[in-house]
């Protein structure tokens, strides 16, 4: 009589819907996928992220924005006009900070180099090399870096350049 009720009911013999170790296997299939998921995930978005703090990032992308667009010739936009250029590599490290508004602890040096970053430009009028600002060795500094071309590239500097701009 009990095999009669369950065959009106829809239900035959020893077929049973999930048990439980259809249950637990299910379980930890998806528990496995989402702590691997969570697990490489800040892996996924650490090569957009810059190191140092918001504000020092914030900080090295605005002195590099007023750079090349104060710098720029009528020609171009991220052709800088050498003259300007190196008038301000002539500035010492207080009064950038003063130029650029940042704090009296806060250092910054902004420097041109070669495209492959091993050197740094010389300055194309004879007063040295174009870097300004104070020596970072040892460091570590928060720093952006722009492809910038020159009006009159040094031979150091033909087709480009990289602006770097680092503070710390």
């Amino acid at each position: 009589m009990t095999q009669d009720r369950h065959r009106r009911r829809g239900w035959h013999g020893d077929e049973r819907g999930q048990t439980l170790h259809d249950y637990v296997a299910g379980i930890s299939v998806f528990i496995l996928t989402v702590t691997l998921v969570i697990g490489l995930l800040p892996s996924v978005v650490a090569p957009y992220q810059a190191e140092g703090n918001a504000a020092d990032v914030t900080k090295v992308t605005r002195i590099s924005d007023r750079l090349v667009s104060n710098l720029s010739t009528a020609s171009a936009p991220n052709v800088i006009d050498v003259g300007q250029f190196s008038e301000v590599m002539t500035k010492s490290g207080d009064e950038l900070q003063t130029r650029y508004g940042l704090e009296d602890y806060q250092n910054v040096n902004i420097s041109l180099v070669t495209l492959n970053g091993s050197a740094i430009v010389p300055d194309p009028t004879g007063s040295g090399s174009l870097t300004a600002g104070a020596n970072g060795a040892g460091n570590t500094a928060t720093e952006t870096a722009r492809i910038v071309s020159l009006s009159e590239p040094p031979t150091a500097c033909n087709p480009a350049c990289r602006l770097v701009v680092k503070v710390w």
